[in-house]
């Protein structure tokens, strides 16, 4: 089954002496649903709960970067309630800090694909992941402390639509839109300058299985 992908919605708050954080995301239709929300925050903060009308989502990475001061990481569920819901994340502390989130859609996808995560490194920042099933998409978090450049993120060959979002650290996050073989992948991310370091962190979006078709035999 081919994976489509929804439109992706970026938050950005400060909720000041607030542990919470709400916005609204509408699900792609379709079946086999996938919600992935991207986040990241100060390392001085973590991330208690995240969850999706209520329900909770699977922590994929949360990771805290002592040389970015940053926290960052996936958050996925699995057939999610459908129309427009509430995205809640809980942290631990109030936060009095920018806190950037980016919630992802995607049909025809189910959950528990490899995750892969570097911290920085010079740009390029040029990793490979591994055990990749055929057919899946490529999720892509890059955050630094500088700009990223206009073609930030590259998965194999294709050059991936990507939103840049700035906080306290600067984010982009994107999505592959070519199915991959299976195997391997080269991922890139990219900073303004080749000296200023980008992470690299992903998700792979694996293809919901397809449902084989019998074939009926009538005898007369």
């Amino acid at each position: 089954m081919a994976i489509s992908i929804g439109t992706p919605v970026l938050d950005k708050q400060n909720p000041g002496s607030s542990k919470v954080v709400t916005f609204n995301y509408t699900m792609i239709g379709g079946s086999d649903t996938l919600l992935v929300v991207a986040i990241q925050c100060p390392s001085t903060k973590n991330i208690s709960t995240v969850k999706y009308n209520g329900v909770t989502m699977t922590s994929r990475l949360n990771y805290s970067s002592s040389t970015l001061s940053a926290r960052y990481g996936f958050w996925e569920l699995e057939n999610p309630a459908s129309g427009t819901n509430e995205v809640r994340v809980d942290y631990n502390v109030n936060l009095n800090n920018n806190v950037l989130a980016q919630a992802q859609g995607f049909s025809g996808a189910t959950g528990g694909g490899v995750v892969g995560n570097h911290d920085v490194n010079n740009s390029p920042h040029s990793r490979t992941r591994s055990g990749i099933s055929a057919g899946s998409l490529m999720m892509v978090q890059a955050v630094a402390t500088t700009s990223h450049a206009s073609n930030a993120i590259t998965v194999g060959s294709e050059t991936i639509p990507s939103q840049a979002h700035q906080g306290d650290r600067n984010q982009r996050v994107g999505c592959s839109t070519v199915p991959l073989a299976a195997g391997s992948v080269v991922v890139v991310t990219k900073a303004s300058e080749t000296w200023k370091k980008p992470t690299n962190s992903t998700l792979e979006i694996k293809a919901a299985a397809s449902t084989p078709t019998r074939n009926r035999i009538h005898i007369t």
